[in-house]
C-alpha cells in the first residue's frame, strides 16, 4: 500500500492567516486533510483547496476594510450596483431600504481583487493583479478537465504566489484592522465591559467578529512601541493580550 503524505506542515505560513477564534472549522479541517499519495506528484486537489483558502482570506481582508468609516459608502454603492446588474432572476437583488450586508461579497468573489485595486489605487498592470491572475490560471488548469497534472514544482510556484499576494495585501489592510481593534476596545472600556479578568474574552469576540489572525498581533507588536501604555487603555489591553495570552516575543 502506498504511503500517504500530509502537506499540513508545509503550509504553516499560510495557516497563520487563518482568523483566531473562527466559528466555522472548515479550513482547520481542510489543512488537516491536505494529503497526497507518495510519489504520485499529483497536486491538483491541493491547488483547488488552497484557492478556496485564498478567496476566504481575501474576504476576511475585505470585511475589515469595509468596516472602516471612509469605505462604508463605497461598500453600499458596490453592493447595490452589483446586485442590480448581476441579477437576472432577481434572486441576488438587494433590498436597498435595508442596511448593507458585508457577507454579500461571498457571492461575487471573482471580483474581490478589483475592490482592493480600487481602494489601494492600483490598476490591472500591478504585480498584485498579475500574480492574482496566475493563481487563478493555475487553479483553473487543475480544476477543469484539462488533464493537466500539477507536479510538485508547479505546486511550490503556486504556493509562493499565494503567499506573496496575501502578505502584501495584509500589509495594506493592517491600518484598517488596527483601527477596528482600537475602536472596539475603546467601546468596551467606555461601557466597562473589559478588565484584567475579561480582556481575553473581549479579544476573542473581536477576532471572531472581524476575522483577525495572529499575524495582525505579530505586526502590531513589531510596529508599535507599547512598553508603558496607560492603564485601562486600548494599548494596555493589546499589550496584555499579545504578551500574556498569545505569548509572542519581540523579534
Amino acid at each position: 500500500m502506498s504511503n500517504i503524505i500530509y502537506l499540513n506542515s508545509e503550509l504553516d505560513e499560510l495557516k497563520s492567516f487563518l482568523p483566531l477564534n473562527i466559528r466555522n472549522p472548515y479550513f482547520l479541517v481542510m489543512f488537516e486533510n491536505m494529503l497526497l499519495v507518495e510519489n504520485s506528484d499529483f497536486y491538483n486537489n491541493a491547488i483547488i483547496n488552497i484557492t478556496h483558502f485564498y478567496n476566504f482570506i481575501l474576504h476576511c481582508f475585505l470585511f475589515q476594510i469595509y468596516y472602516v468609516d471612509e469605505n462604508l459608502e463605497l461598500l453600499k454603492y458596490l453592493q447595490k450596483t452589483t446586485g442590480i446588474l448581476n441579477s437576472k432572476d432577481g434572486s441576488k437583488k438587494i433590498d436597498i431600504s435595508k442596511d448593507f450586508d458585508i457577507a454579500y461579497f461571498s457571492n461575487i468573489e471573482k471580483d474581490a481583487i478589483n475592490y482592493f485595486l480600487h481602494i489601494f489605487k492600483l490598476d490591472k498592470s500591478s504585480h498584485l493583479c498579475q500574480k492574482n491572475q496566475e493563481i487563478f490560471d493555475l487553479r483553473n488548469s487543475a480544476a477543469h478537465l484539462n488533464m493537466d497534472i500539477i507536479n510538485h514544482n508547479r505546486f511550490e510556484y503556486f504556493i509562493a504566489k499565494v503567499q506573496e499576494n496575501i502578505e502584501e495585501i495584509f500589509e495594506k489592510v493592517y491600518k484598517y484592522t488596527k483601527k477596528i481593534i482600537i475602536t472596539e476596545l475603546a467601546k468596551a472600556i467606555k461601557k466597562k465591559r473589559i478588565d484584567e479578568s475579561s480582556y481575553v474574552q473581549i479579544f476573542e469576540e473581536i477576532n471572531r467578529n472581524y476575522y483577525i489572525s495572529i499575524n495582525f498581533y505579530k505586526l502590531f507588536f513589531k510596529n508599535n512601541k507599547i512598553d508603558n501604555p496607560k492603564t485601562n487603555s486600548p494599548n494596555y489591553y493589546i499589550k496584555k493580550y499579545i504578551k500574556e495570552y498569545l505569548q509572542l516575543e519581540e523579534k
